[in-house]
């Protein structure tokens, strides 16, 4: 069912997509925590989630490697871009969607259990 999702974020500009090159990484970091630990189970913290498809990668990875797996997101889903430092249209974008709540929305659609502090 997360690979389902992985499409939506094609479809959203401005930062979203994250190359194969992190799917690879995020693989690779849970695989080496697979053969490292003796235990079926690993939770996975992502600090600065913002539209979750980082989230969804760590899932599909920790889901290959384990029978039990949890990925916990924090972000604040405000702005975060100081615009007088840096200008450029990409991260107006950003907090522009950010500002107006879509982003928090596409996070929120993401099959995973939820917990939002506000």
């Amino acid at each position: 069912m997360l690979t389902t999702w992985k499409s939506v974020f094609w479809t959203i500009p401005c930062g979203l997509s994250r190359g194969s090159s992190s799917s690879r990484l995020y693989g690779a970091i849970v695989e080496l925590l697979a053969k490292e630990k003796d235990k079926d189970t690993v939770r996975i913290l992502e600090i600065g989630s913002w539209a979750g498809m980082s989230a969804i990668t760590w899932a599909l990875a920790a889901k290959s490697y384990f029978s039990n797996w949890e990925v916990m997101c924090i972000d604040s889903w405000q702005p975060s871009f100081d615009l007088s430092i840096t200008n450029e249209n990409i991260y107006k974008k950003m907090n522009c969607a950010s500002e107006e709540g879509d982003i928090f929305k596409l996070f929120a659609i993401i099959p995973l259990t939820h917990v939002y502090v506000g």
